[in-house]
């Protein structure tokens, strides 16, 4: 079947290691020269007001002083961004806010991002929840006034020492905003900036982007800018962006972040959606190399590609890990449900090379160009996501060539894709899943056999013949994306399996705390958790128990079936 925090779940153990406007009422914000602060037929302010009560400059220069009725500020320079200027009411003034830096563009028809600042410019442009508080004019050395403060205890009460019951440290929404973006044919290509820090201890938060995480900050830091490309996800109608954030450490009921900016600007150098920027190798940019010592190769090369042409090369001869890192814009299920990441190896037969995008792909090599797939993970469905092609650390000589990485359309891919792989029915020399015996009585194998799989013909099986060593493993791993995060920023799942265990001879099998009882039919099992994360690393380990013998007859496991999701039967924690 292809289809494609920090609390420890363990299988054997299983570790996780998750307005429209009338066209006569609007007029598009940030052109320099139009809405000179005249006063038009109605006494309205031709300056205009937009719809976050900023200056339609977008970005703009300082606000002019309101004059008489119907006097407007001094229009802004043009900006990447401003939104959508709406006539004042006639006969009133326009109010001027806050210049806005970085709101989303003023484009007919379409809403775009509100109240970048936090100023309340328009009101409840936020919908706020655990206990998040917009101060409009508190904001000091940074991009804007007003800033959001996100705490961990919301009824925390400095006065009186109060602190409540309700507790945000293990992660939660604080706000979020939907709105019906431009599409990209429109917008162009975008970035989004966030300015958050100066909070109080040990807090961390991301912004989310159709509930998946695309920017990071620490609130232990001073304000700092941070920027990073926008993909599909922030284009059309359902965008929604949201701030999430949790404790690092222990958790003090005055910890808290601030974020004193969320805005979208215009950025020529981010890709389209479904976009891997220089993927052929034959143009300049979009990869960035790495060594960890000399000797290693990581380069892109004239004359190795699949018809002498550029390409990506890795290679090592001693202890050594290499890489190429670049950037791939994810397209949105909902547009290519079926989408897959193509790309050609040549590499040391026997050996792989290491794919990477919100998870792990290890690629075989045969010594020829081989052409594989792999299925887009749901998370980092329209997000533009890291892309690494990698080598890790060993003694042994290896030397791949990849070409040609481009976004395809597979048959074989469905969306949403949250464990690749999950029937371990891939026979084509790509796993995402990685297998570790390092006990000679023991054995980690991907299998196929119909007469044996659950469904299909694939399976995992774990065999062990004596106790392990302190040193010595046994696992099957694997990287699994949870569903979008919830509004409520709680995130309880269920993991799914089948299992068989013929013969209890001497091994212990563990889901949690409890063992796994010997039974010769496949047989369901649940695990239920909660992640204050958005990616897990689920691991499959394999080790002995207390009265383990040294020795003992095969004790073998058979895994096939694994799926995670989110039901009503895993209560919210």
């Amino acid at each position: 079947m292809r289809t494609s925090g920090w609390v420890p779940f363990v299988l054997l153990s299983f570790a996780c290691a998750r307005v429209h406007s009338d066209a006569n009422d609007v007029d598009r914000g940030g052109a320099a020269g139009r809405n000179q602060g005249g006063r038009d037929a109605g006494g309205r302010d031709a300056g205009g007001r937009d719809a976050g009560g900023r200056d339609a400059g977008g970005r703009a220069g300082e606000v002019g002083s309101l004059a008489e009725a119907g006097a407007g500020g001094s229009a802004g320079k043009e900006g990447v961004a401003g939104g959508i200027a709406t006539a004042g009411v006639a006969g009133t003034l326009a109010v001027a806010g806050a210049a806005g830096k970085g709101g989303e563009a003023g484009t007919p028809g379409w809403t775009g991002l509100l109240d970048p600042g936090f100023q309340e410019l328009p009101p409840n442009a936020w919908t706020l929840s655990n206990g998040a508080v917009i101060q409009p004019k508190q904001a000091t050395g940074a991009v804007d006034p007003g800033r959001i403060w996100l705490p961990m205890y919301p009824d925390y009460d400095a006065a009186t020492g109060h602190i409540g019951t309700t507790s945000n440290c293990t992660g939660a929404i604080f706000a979020r905003q939907q709105f019906d973006a431009a599409p990209f044919s429109v917008r162009g290509p975008t970035a989004v900036e966030l300015s958050a820090g100066s909070g109080v201890g040990g807090t961390i938060g991301s912004l989310l982007v159709r509930g998946r995480p695309v920017l990071s900050f620490d609130g232990r830091e001073a304000y700092a800018t941070r920027r990073t490309c926008l993909g599909e996800g922030a284009y059309g109608p359902g965008a929604e962006f949201s701030l999430w954030a949790r404790t690092l450490g222990t958790c003090w009921e005055i910890n808290g972040s601030f974020v004193d900016h969320v805005g979208i600007v215009s950025d020529a150098t981010c890709p389209a959606p479904g976009e891997v920027p220089n993927g052929d190798f034959e143009g300049t940019g979009g990869w960035t190399a790495a060594s960890s010592g000399p000797g290693g190769i990581a380069e892109i090369a004239a004359g190795l590609g699949s018809q002498g042409s550029h390409a990506a090369h890795l290679a090592r001869t001693v202890a050594q890990q290499v890489s190429l890192h670049g950037t791939i814009s994810v397209p949105l299920g909902s547009s290519r449900p079926h989408a897959a990441l193509q790309f050609k190896v040549r590499g040391t037969a026997g050996a792989t090379v290491n794919l990477s995008l919100g998870g792990t792909w290890h690629v075989l090599g045969t010594g020829a160009f081989e052409t594989h797939r792999v299925c887009l993970p749901d998370s980092v469905s329209g997000l533009v996501a890291d892309l690494g092609l990698s080598i890790d650390d060993g003694t042994d000589a290896r030397d791949f060539v990849i070409d040609d990485l481009a976004v395809v359309d597979d048959p074989g891919c469905s969306s949403p894709s949250f464990i690749d792989d999950p029937g371990f029915e891939r026979q084509d020399g790509v796993s995402s899943w990685m297998l570790v015996s390092s006990a000679a009585s023991s054995s980690a194998h991907i299998e196929s056999n119909p007469a044996l799989a659950h469904s299909g013909s694939g399976y995992l099986h774990l065999v062990g013949t004596a106790c392990l060593g302190d040193q010595d493993q046994l696992s099957a791993s694997t990287t699994f994306s949870l569903p979008p995060a919830p509004v409520d920023g709680l995130f309880a799942y269920e993991l799914h399996f089948f299992y068989r265990r013929p013969a209890a001879t001497g091994m212990d099998y563990l889901l949690g705390s409890v063992s796994l009882p010997e039974t010769d039919v496949w047989t369901e099992e649940t695990g239920c958790s909660y992640f204050p994360s958005f990616v897990e690393n689920l691991t499959l380990y394999l080790r002995s128990g207390s009265a383990c013998s040294a020795s003992f007859a095969p004790d073998d496991l058979y895994v096939d079936d694994v799926s995670v999701s989110r039901v009503a039967s895993c209560p919210v924690q």
